[in-house]
Parts: structure tokens; sequence; C-alpha cells
């Protein structure tokens, strides 16, 4: 986990990003690897380290989080 890392340059605001901010090619290897080791989907663990869910009345809505806010959901995942 700790060798996954984001490309500080593809967040377009660092707080409220309204794209998500992508990995680094170092960091695309990282999350390959993660997600075997825990049997899931590359895609969803991208997901889930970028965005976050909001499910309100039955609708999910996922919004994109900023680049500390990505770190603290990798660091969490870590532990």
């Amino acid at each position: 986990m700790g060798q996954i890392e984001f490309d500080k340059k593809t967040f377009d605001d660092l707080k409220n990003p309204t794209n998500p901010g992508k990995f680094t090619r170092k960091g695309e290897d990282a999350v390959k690897i993660v997600a075997t080791l825990l049997g899931c989907a590359e895609e969803v663990l991208s997901k889930a380290l970028s965005m976050s869910l909001a499910v309100i009345r039955g609708d999910e809505i996922w919004s994109n989080l900023g680049f500390q806010k990505c770190y603290d959901c990798k660091d969490a995942l870590a532990k």
C-alpha cells in the first residue's frame, strides 16, 4: 500500500477537484499488485482510493476526493 502514489499535477484543485486525480506510473503498478492481493478488481480499488460515495434515498452519489484525502484513504486502508 505504501507504494501507491498519486500524481499531484493531475488534480485540478487540491481540495475539491472536478476530475478524479490519477496515479503515478509507479502507483498504477502498485494498485495492480494490491488489488490482486486483496482479491478485488483494479478499477474498484482505484475508485475506492480516489472517490467518496454518498447514498441518499437509494441514489449513489460519487464525488472526487482531493489530493490529501486520497492519501488519507490509502493510509486508512493500509491499517
